[in-house]
């Protein structure tokens, strides 16, 4: 394995462009003016929750180009990339540690000078070189499985949103395309699709990479049902998934949470909901979400909400979700003629099934499911809530979530609007798909405290006043 004269953190330091954002952050940290050191200090702690690659990116998202920057960013992409390879070849050379060493036959004293000497077995270091040779072989044929893949799933979900779009939309509105519900499987599901397309799978293993062979059971075929996973399955999924979450929060991994809902709701739910989840769990996914609830911690929890805060453009950053400004979900709502009937820290808002839903307060998407299915207690991240979209507003601090829906337009990651299109109502969910339990949005809104440092429910009787507020600024 090749060795290096200076660490990866060495390397980056010696950039010119990372010292001198570096001293000039660290210089005006010290600053006597108030606004100046604060603002540094700000900086400093995003570039170290962020990393130097993803800090590069963001500067250069959110700042003019610079050449300079560009050329760092290209810099620090090389050390990461020749690090990595080099601890691959670690693994295998780890792997490898019990390969037997063979060392040359000696030629006995005896033997003639005309007899030919028996040539030595190959080398460890020659075998390794070969094992190292071939694993990166397949582990370019895996990289190029993997591009194939996606740009297949992309193309498939296009062509989905385009039919759904066609069959829902009246003529001459144009939106987004919907990530619509299949309730009833009439054309090929994701799961069919993909057993006609993937050859193969990828297994990673300690000691390498190799391609392993999966076969799609029988069940997903078009027009026939799912069959719920078995017990076996579930408690596997439960304690890979909480080992994902752990591995980013004890990395600080924050570029990776909002790919990873479980961890999202972790971060979203506030402590009474919380508790309602301990055992004896009442879903796979609840059981996932508890365990993992005391690793997250204040500085975790705000580092977060920080990140997400970065995503948002300065231009568009009060004009488009500014919280004086909030609209109503619906256009036509009705929470019932008593309020103690409906929920204490939520509200639901009858309305006819299809109805459109916009985003009550703008903010980043952190949330966006499609794919619930009532037999699968894993489709989404909340069986109760079925489809849902979570949003997060910076300048309140608060996630704002829409559940039970049918259609979602909107897309995790993206930067919505207050009045932006959410989706349409639906009855997903476990009690919402009940007969008579549909046909209403199910709102809820939680609120970050930082004396706690714990997310806070808004009240439901404080929900309808937010409501009645938006409706009465737009009769003026």
């Amino acid at each position: 394995m090749e060795e290096f004269p200076k660490t990866k953190e060495e390397e980056f330091n010696d950039l010119p462009a990372v010292k001198k954002i570096r001293q000039d952050l660290e210089a005006r940290s010290k600053s006597s003016i108030p606004s100046i050191s604060e603002t540094a200090n700000e900086e400093l702690k995003r570039l170290e929750d962020l990393g130097l690659e993803d800090y590069f990116q963001y500067i250069k998202k959110n700042q003019p180009y610079s050449s300079e920057n560009e050329k760092t960013l290209e810099e620090i992409i090389k050390i990461n990339k020749k690090y990595q390879v080099a601890e691959h070849e670690r693994v295998v050379l780890d792997t490898l540690g019990d390969v037997e060493i063979f060392e040359p036959t000696p030629v006995p004293p005896e033997t003639p000078p005309e007899q030919p000497v028996q040539a030595a077995p190959e080398s460890n270091k020659d075998s390794t070189d070969h094992l190292l040779i071939e694993y990166r072989r397949e582990e370019a044929e895996i990289e190029e499985r993997i591009r194939d893949l996606k740009k297949a799933i992309a193309d498939f979900e296009i062509e989905e949103k385009k039919r759904s779009l066609a069959a829902q939309e009246p003529k001459g509105e144009k939106v987004r395309a919907p990530l619509q519900v299949q309730e009833q499987r009439t054309r090929p599901t994701r799961r069919s699709f993909l057993k006609k397309i993937i050859p193969g799978a990828i297994v990673a293993g300690a000691g390498g990479v190799a391609l392993g062979k999966y076969i799609m059971d029988k069940q997903g075929e078009e027009g026939e049902e799912e069959k719920p996973p078995s017990k076996a399955e579930i408690k596997k999924t439960v304690a890979g998934e909480i080992v994902k979450c752990t591995e980013i929060i004890e990395g600080k991994q924050y570029e990776k949470i909002l790919h990873n809902p479980y961890l999202v709701s972790a971060l979203y739910y506030s402590e009474a909901a919380m508790n309602k989840m301990g055992p004896p769990h009442y879903s796979a996914s609840s059981e996932i979400i508890w365990n993992i609830r005391p690793l997250i911690t204040r500085e975790f929890r705000e580092s977060y909400m920080a990140s997400l805060k970065m995503r948002i453009p300065i231009e568009t950053s009060m004009s488009l979700i500014d919280p004086a400004k909030q609209l109503k979900p619906l256009e036509v709502i009705s929470v019932g003629n008593d309020l103690s009937k409906n929920h204490s820290d939520a509200l639901d808002l009858f309305t006819t099934e299809g109805s459109q839903i916009k985003a009550m307060l703008g903010g980043v998407v952190v949330l966006a499911e499609a794919n619930w299915n009532g037999v699968d207690d894993m489709s989404t991240s909340s069986s109760r809530g079925g489809n849902s979209v979570i949003i997060y507003n910076p300048h309140n601090q608060s996630f704002y979530r829409y559940a039970h829906m049918k259609t979602i337009l909107a897309q995790t990651g993206e930067v919505l609007r207050t009045g932006g299109s959410v989706g349409t109502v639906g009855s997903t969910g476990v009690n919402a798909s009940k007969p008579g339990h549909g046909g209403h949005l199910h709102l809820e809104i939680n609120q970050y405290n930082p004396e706690r440092g714990t997310m806070l429910p808004v009240r439901a009787q404080e929900i309808k006043e937010r409501i009645d507020a938006a409706v009465k600024m737009l009769s003026y």
